[in-house]
């Protein structure tokens, strides 16, 4: 599962190999955010933030929500 998601977003040129190594004989792959991973990740983050937003504003004692 994980692997997977590693290797979609490798082949969506999200992130991209940094480096790899051999830990007591088991490979190990080290990972970067690309430039559009990193744009990725902006929307991403401000989407949530609004999505946050228009939760905090619907429960707010101002929208007439009362609490349970």
């Amino acid at each position: 599962m994980l692997y997977g998601a590693l290797d979609r977003l490798a082949g969506d040129g999200l992130i991209a190999v940094d480096g790899e190594e051999t830990v007591q004989g088991r490979p190990r792959r080290y990972y970067r955010l690309t430039e559009d991973g990193h744009r990725a990740v902006t929307r991403e983050a401000a989407r949530m933030e609004q999505a946050a937003r228009v939760v905090m504003d619907r429960a707010s004692p101002a929208a007439g929500i009362a609490p349970a």
